[in-house]
């Protein structure tokens, strides 16, 4: 009877040891392994080998038929769903000087696709260039209804990339192709 109690002790020493171990002497249930907080940079490339999913949406209906888009419009949007009620809308991009901390530094980027959610014909969605946010159009994007048109249920995508700044300026090149 000794006998077992001493392995069953032995057991649970090894046991708790090992568990100690594994979770670094946490109560978070981590493995010890966390990222602080303050890290929200990365300087190497990060590989996605399964491929990425993004999903942050902005939907919204207008009866508007012209509209200047605000940081709050696109600011980490990868997806704007608009739906024109009740005619065409020229949705025009933000000044850069109004959206100073949308994209803050030489370099930073951000994709966003606009789609024309109207079911109905003949409604577009056309969008404008603002001051300093240069507008780029693919030539490959050329169609029957122009390079800055989008059609009902069809999509136009940004990559927007904060530019060199000035003293004066904070250019964002806006390259724009569409989807008809």
């Amino acid at each position: 009877m000794d006998y077992l109690k001493q392995n069953h002790l032995s057991i649970l020493i090894i046991a708790f040891l090992v568990v100690s171990i594994i979770f670094n002497g946490r109560s978070d249930g981590s493995l010890g392994a966390t990222i602080p907080a303050s890290v929200s940079t990365f300087t190497n490339p990060i590989s996605f080998r399964g491929g990425t999913l993004y999903g942050y949406t902005n939907s919204t209906s207008t009866t508007v038929t012209s509209y200047t888009l605000v940081q709050r419009d696109i600011d980490k949007y990868s997806t704007i769903i608009l739906t024109p009620n009740t005619g065409n809308l020229t949705i025009t991009l933000p000044a850069s000087s109004t959206v100073p901390t949308w994209l803050p530094t030489a370099g930073d980027t951000q994709k966003t696709c606009i789609v024309n959610g109207t079911t109905t014909a003949a409604i577009y969605i056309t969008v404008a260039g603002g001051t300093g946010t240069t507008l780029l159009a693919a030539s490959s994007s050329v169609t029957a209804l122009g390079s800055l048109v989008i059609g009902p249920q069809k999509e136009g995508c940004f990559n927007f990339v904060r530019g060199n700044s000035t003293a004066t300026t904070f250019d964002i090149l806006s390259a724009f192709t569409t989807y008809q």
